[in-house]
């Protein structure tokens, strides 16, 4: 066999394993990227775990409205952040927060409708906005 042929032959390999080595590495690319923003979750379940143990301090009410306010888009309040977390279905009541703070009144640490929506007869269909 002259070189020629074996340098052909050698290159004949190459060209597959090459690509094959291309997808790994386009894969491995977007597996970070995606293991990244799930990391990028934990991390802040776990800095907001941290900061509802911790004791008062001047910046953990701050802190918790940004962390929550980043993960819902939609700034909640320390204290109706806090009586949300209490309740059994808040996951529910957190996403549905941006639709319905208008109509809720929070007090004493808990929530209700406000007076106005607290009877059906009172509550007309046609002066509520649906929309997000």
């Amino acid at each position: 066999m002259e070189s020629s042929e074996v340098l052909t032959h050698i290159l004949q390999f190459l060209k597959p394993s090459s690509a094959i080595l291309g997808l790994l590495a386009v894969l491995k690319f977007f597996h970070s990227v995606l293991d990244s923003g799930r990391v990028y979750k934990i991390k802040q379940l776990e800095f907001l775990n941290c900061c509802l143990k911790d004791p008062e301090s001047g910046g953990k009410a701050y802190t918790i409205e940004k962390l929550i306010e980043s993960s819902y888009k939609v700034h909640i309040p320390y204290e109706q952040t806090l009586v949300i977390m209490e309740h059994e279905k808040r996951q529910t009541l957190f996403a549905l927060y941006k639709s319905s703070e208008k109509y809720l009144d929070f007090k004493e640490r808990q929530f209700s409708l406000l007076p106005k929506f607290s009877s059906l007869k009172q509550f007309d269909m046609k002066n509520i906005d649906l929309k997000p």
